[in-house]
């Protein structure tokens, strides 16, 4: 895959950001605290009898206008976290973020749809959300419609759609705009083999058109691929931020060498 040059304009920018949830009010339980920990991820500490996790710590990042950046960590590291507010899902705590232009985060696939809506009506909402004119509404859904191959249930509320032709959906409506920076979660498959090879092809197009990219994956094929910068999270801290094969090496190295032992946590950051 062809890969645009890393720049010096920053298309996106973190500093002093930090994001803390206060889960609820507990009995000091195991249970209690290590499902407070599956739900969030992060650092579990009490304050005032209520239970708190530290989920993202990030003194300073930056993200250089064609930079391809990966994020590895063990679940609950702040990998979909630190996604969550890339993409402005999610504001933080505290500190500032900075982006650039259009960003279109491919995280959680399905938010942001309606079940009583019919599959034109929501692809129709995600694209007032991306402020399109009407004239590009109406050729972007005609792309998504021809894209998903869903026919005549394209016009029929999604509450009956199966689970594959509500991937298709949600992948066609995410896909159908040019990012300045394109936020991702994981590898998406869905569907048959066909479909399959489609999706990946789509997401290959989006990928090269897109201005900036941060992917979320445990997949160093996928990373391989498309990544020339990894960052390490644990704790909602960045372990180690560099060049894709030296971060993954010491990565695994580390998993290998210190099974259940917590790496030595320090901020890194690198445009």
């Amino acid at each position: 895959m062809r890969r645009p040059e890393s720049t010096g304009d920053m298309i996106a920018s973190l500093r002093d950001v930090s994001v803390r949830h206060r889960v609820r009010r507990h009995s000091g339980s195991l249970r209690s605290i290590l499902g407070a920990m599956q739900e969030v991820g992060g650092k579990v500490t009490m304050r005032g009898g209520a239970l708190h996790v530290d989920s993202l710590s990030i003194p300073s990042l930056d993200i250089a206008r064609g930079s391809r950046v990966g994020l590895i960590g063990v679940n609950g590291s702040g990998k979909t976290t630190l996604l969550n507010v890339l993409g402005g899902l999610l504001p933080p705590t505290t500190g500032k973020v900075t982006t650039r232009g259009q960003v279109v985060p491919i995280i959680n696939i399905h938010s942001g749809f309606h079940p009583l809506l019919t599959g034109r009506e929501n692809v129709e909402v995600k694209l007032l959300y991306l402020n399109l004119g009407r004239a590009e509404r109406q050729a972007a859904i005609a792309e998504v419609m021809e894209f998903t191959g869903l026919g005549s249930y394209f016009d029929m509320p999604m509450k009956g759609y199966s689970a594959g032709m509500r991937v298709r959906l949600a992948l066609g409506a995410a896909t159908v705009v040019k990012p300045d920076l394109l936020i991702m979660d994981e590898w998406i498959n869905a569907g048959d083999a066909a479909f399959r090879a489609k999706s990946q092809a789509r997401l290959e197009s989006i990928v090269e058109k897109s201005g900036g990219m941060v992917i979320a994956s445990h997949a160093y094929p996928v990373l391989e691929e498309w990544c020339d910068r990894l960052l390490w999270m644990h704790e909602g801290h960045i372990v180690e931020d560099g060049p894709l094969a030296p971060v993954w090496k010491a990565y695994r190295q580390h998993q290998l060498e210190h099974p259940g032992q917590l790496p030595a946590v320090h901020d890194a950051a690198q445009s």
